[in-house]
């Protein structure tokens, strides 16, 4: 095979061992560079589900009173901002005694509910609790 007189090789010999080298090099860097991505496809401000310890769907959290707690698994949790309608019921839109929707637990010690319809609570974890900070009636 005849090399065209613009094409130089710097070593190796002239079937193209180099040659491949490089392109194999080049389709590794290709590759690595793929798998990397400057968008975050979690909203701004929400936890990473990489944290996340698991997801329990058809969570029933109690909202008799309003959002205030959780109790997940033998873990208490607290809202991170009581939810209510001033009169201590759940706000308007949703479920009383309970509202169904799906439960995220972080690693953090902190837990997010969601339910269709755009309801939305976080908690955090109350270390050593071992009941209700607030029974109602």
């Amino acid at each position: 095979m005849e090399m065209p007189s613009n094409v130089r090789i710097r070593s190796g010999d002239a079937r193209g061992g180099d040659v491949r080298f490089v392109g194999g090099a080049l389709l590794l860097l290709i590759a690595v560079a793929g798998c990397g991505s400057t968008t975050d496809p979690i909203a701004s401000g929400s936890p990473s589900t990489d944290a996340a310890v698991r997801v329990i769907h058809g969570f029933d959290l109690y909202t008799h009173c309003g959002i205030r707690e959780a109790k997940i698994g033998s873990d208490f949790y607290a809202a991170s901002a009581v939810l209510d309608d001033g009169n201590g019921n759940p706000p308007t839109g949703w479920g009383n005694p309970y509202q169904v929707g799906s439960m995220t637990v972080y690693a953090d010690g902190t837990a997010h509910f969601s339910a269709p319809g755009g309801l939305e609570a976080d908690f955090h974890l109350r270390p050593g609790a071992t009941t209700w900070a607030m029974i109602c009636s």
